[in-house]
């Protein structure tokens, strides 16, 4: 298996489409790419991205999302408007890719054809990319972890994400630039897989109990409308902080058992709050802070720890899953997220590594490597793979 990566931010979409596939062709030489994950800018939409890579490698598998900002090792790092790849090559990779559409109508049916490209074969492990906006992404992955059976699959990957306008978000498969779908790429055999997700945000304040939600509506908190319990909390003027102040979710027992739920919007006139995920009635939410630096140290923490995950001989890149929360709150400081990852890497022996990722509006992984992969925000996803 061989990693490589490319990126352009050139001004005409036929341009960008052009320069990462010569700058692949010129590291892989003659290896046969199998695999493209494509994060795109809108700018780099409805240009045919997907339909060029499979006329310059046929039988190639593409897969990706659109993007709010793009991230790669190349020398144009972060840039807000690129066209990002990672092409994995090699004679011994077999992957396979699977589409589902219609995932917000019908979960249970679009998991089941993204996973029947598999013919019952069981993954080494999913890079998983869906839609942001009309999906409950934890009731997909539940559909997932029950399409396998034994000892979880593990399953790392993000949500197509827009400029912040959350009106229209993309899934590339193969050719087509869909909506309302989700997209894998399945790798098989001895694929190796080591995932890493951290934050930077600490809950802090009192705990709120959710009375009154449906899907990822919250109406109340503790009795009252969820609104007022969230500004009354936050005490700042939030109409444009949305990202900066998510609630952490308990999951289990212990302090560290918590999912991030970012928020998306809100609605005055019924006091609910809209949020990236799925949040149940009963459960227990606390406000959770940070500052930039805290941030940052997520973002290596990520990496680490999927080093540290990395279950074969040899990891061959990387690729980043971060939430747009980051980005926004990083604000001028966000090519510092891309830095942080490459100094990381070189502080552990690895430098050198392709990196390739994307900022998006949810990010998907297993808190802990032996469970199933949980929907996250205002995370960063750190997949390191390999053989």
């Amino acid at each position: 298996m061989e990693l490589f990566v490319a990126a352009s931010d050139a001004l005409e979409p036929a341009d960008a489409i052009s320069e990462v596939i010569a700058a692949l062709n010129a590291q892989r030489s003659d290896v046969p790419l199998k695999l493209v994950t494509a994060f795109v800018s809108h700018d780099y939409l409805n240009a045919g991205v997907g339909r060029a890579f499979r006329e310059a490698w046929p039988g190639v598998c593409v897969v990706g999302a659109s993007a709010t900002g793009e991230f790669t090792s190349t020398a144009l790092g972060y840039q807000p408007d690129s066209l990002a790849v990672m092409g994995f090559g090699g004679e011994g990779l077999d992957v396979v890719a699977g589409c589902g559409k219609g995932v917000g109508v019908n979960p249970a049916s679009a998991v089941a054809d993204l996973v029947r490209p598999l013919e019952g074969r069981r993954p080494a492990f999913g890079l998983l990319f869906g839609a942001s906006l009309s999906v409950d992404m934890t009731t997909v992955l539940e559909a997932l972890a029950d399409s396998f059976d034994g000892p979880p699959v593990p399953i790392a990957g993000g949500t197509s994400a827009d400029r912040g306008d959350f009106v229209a978000t993309y899934e590339l498969f193969g050719e087509d630039e869909l909506q309302d779908s989700v997209v894998a790429a399945w790798f098989m055999g001895d694929a190796s897989v080591g995932i890493g997700v951290e934050s930077g945000w600490i809950p802090g304040g009192r705990v709120r109990t959710v009375t009154r939600a449906t899907g990822n509506i919250v109406y109340e908190l503790d009795g009252q409308p969820a609104l007022t319990v969230f500004e009354d909390a936050v005490g700042i003027d939030i109409e444009n902080n949305l990202g900066a102040f998510p609630f952490a979710m308990r999951t289990g027992p212990a302090d560290h058992d918590y999912v991030l739920r970012a928020i998306m919007g809100m609605d005055r006139e019924t006091g609910a709050i809209t949020f990236a995920g799925r949040v149940p009635v009963d459960a227990e939410l606390r406000l959770a802070e940070v500052f930039t630096g805290e941030i940052l140290d997520g973002s290596k923490r990520s990496l680490n720890q999927a080093l540290a995950n990395f279950s074969g001989k040899e990891p061959k890149g990387v690729v980043v899953f971060s939430c747009a929360a980051r980005k926004w709150v990083l604000g001028t400081r966000s090519a510092a997220e891309i830095d942080i990852l490459t100094e990381t890497l070189e502080a552990s022996g690895h430098g050198g590594l392709p990196v390739a990722g994307f900022f998006c509006f949810g990010e998907i992984a297993p808190t802990r490597p032996t469970e199933p992969s949980s929907f996250h925000n205002e995370t960063c996803v750190s997949v390191v793979i390999g053989q």
